[in-house]
């Protein structure tokens, strides 16, 4: 199993239009300037994998603010964390996909080309209200965290200077 896509929309550094990240197979870590994300997109998955509710948890802090925007700006701005996740080393057999990887048995897919692949999206809705800052979240699919708990992300991080 690989994570082969993550799309980020209003997270963080990472403005409404939404950026497509492929990885390979064989990533081992991300390299680039400062500022460029990298950090960020740690972060991302984090939010979607994370051990502790704490790292789960969607904070108005996430949410992109162009340079101009204050948090006032933006009430009812919507992120989106997505994970596309690919299955290589089952060749496109459903059935022992669905057996090997019972976690995402509902959730597998073929697609066009008769690749399995799994998706998995974090939304959230930032609502400035009268007496506080309130963020909903939605984890799609629902019993997401349960496919995940045994899930362990090492992410190397090498900052350019």
């Amino acid at each position: 199993m690989n994570i082969e896509k993550i799309i980020l929309s209003n997270f963080k550094c990472f403005g409404k239009e939404p950026t497509n990240i492929r990885l390979e197979s064989d990533l081992t870590c991300f390299v680039g300037n400062n500022g460029s994300g990298k950090t960020t997109l740690i972060l991302a998955l984090r939010r979607l994998f994370g051990v502790t509710r704490e790292e789960r948890t969607v904070i108005r802090d996430d949410f992109h603010l162009e340079p101009n925007e204050s948090y006032q700006d933006i009430d009812g701005r919507e992120l989106y964390i997505e994970v596309v996740f690919s299955f290589p080393e089952l060749d496109g057999d459903m059935q022992a996909a669905r057996e090997t990887c019972p976690a995402f048995s509902s959730i597998i897919f073929a697609d066009d080309r008769g690749k399995l692949k799994a998706r998995m999206r974090l939304e959230a809705l930032w609502d400035q209200t009268e007496y506080e800052d309130e963020v909903q979240s939605k984890l799609y699919p629902p019993h997401a965290m349960q496919m995940c708990l045994g899930l362990t992300l090492w992410v190397w991080e090498i900052v350019l200077l």
